[in-house]
């Protein structure tokens, strides 16, 4: 039988702010036959969205013996699920900071999940770069984030029939330069943003690099300036 294939992305509004919107978003291509899922959550991280769309992706899924493979352009969740979660496990989820692992949960139900299929890839794929699927499920997410600002529900799901609102790179840029503002105020505050801080600036050069390959890169400095 022909082989699954997942594309999955997380986002968030005001990511690590005490009130924000989440979202994340799904698409999953089986030969010619393709189902788009997306939801929000209130209150959230982007780390967490990012897992819980490849959560969401597997859960999807009513046979366990047809090869999947899943792509992401989250290295949290591609490292987290092919490497770093070996040496969590060992530690008895201790980091190599000897610090309980963040968002455990959410990690011991992707593994969970995983463990059911026979044959399943977790590929890493560069954001913002003109990957139809995963400029999809990078859309899904910010149709999540706006289904939780509308206060739809806390956490919710749906199965997207219809054209997906695209969301300008632009758009996407200016969100995560918000999030880098906030981390900023909470990094004044005395708290340690930094893990965030590295994720969050590896999202805005994909996206930056997204824009080049669109306008060229003197008009992408040019319109920051």
């Amino acid at each position: 039988m022909e082989k699954i294939i997942i594309y999955t992305d997380g986002a968030c509004s005001g990511n690590q702010n005490e009130t924000n919107f989440g979202g994340w978003g799904v698409v999953l291509r089986q030969g010619k036959n393709t189902k788009k899922l997306f939801g929000g959550a209130v209150n959230t991280t982007n780390n967490k969205m990012e897992l819980q769309g490849a959560i969401e992706g597997l859960k999807a899924l009513n046979k366990t013996n047809i090869p999947v493979e899943l792509y992401s352009d989250s290295n949290y969740v591609i490292q987290g699920i092919t490497t770093w979660i070996h040496g969590w496990k060992k530690k008895g989820w201790k980091n190599a900071s000897k610090k309980p692992v963040e968002n455990k949960e959410l990690w011991i139900e992707l593994d969970r999940l995983k463990s059911k299929f026979k044959d399943i890839q977790f590929i890493k794929v560069k954001g913002h770069n003109g990957v139809e699927l995963n400029e999809l499920a990078d859309d899904l997410a910010s149709k999540g984030v706006d289904l939780a600002r509308n206060g739809e529900s806390k956490e919710t799901t749906k199965e997207e029939n219809a054209e997906v609102k695209t969301v300008s790179l632009w758009d996407k840029l200016k969100l995560q330069i918000d999030n880098l503002e906030i981390m900023y105020g909470q990094h004044t505050n005395g708290e340690n943003v930094s893990s965030s801080v590295y994720w969050q600036v590896e999202t805005i050069n994909e996206i930056l690099k997204g824009l080049e390959g669109q306008v060229g890169a003197d008009k992408v400095r040019i319109s920051l300036k």
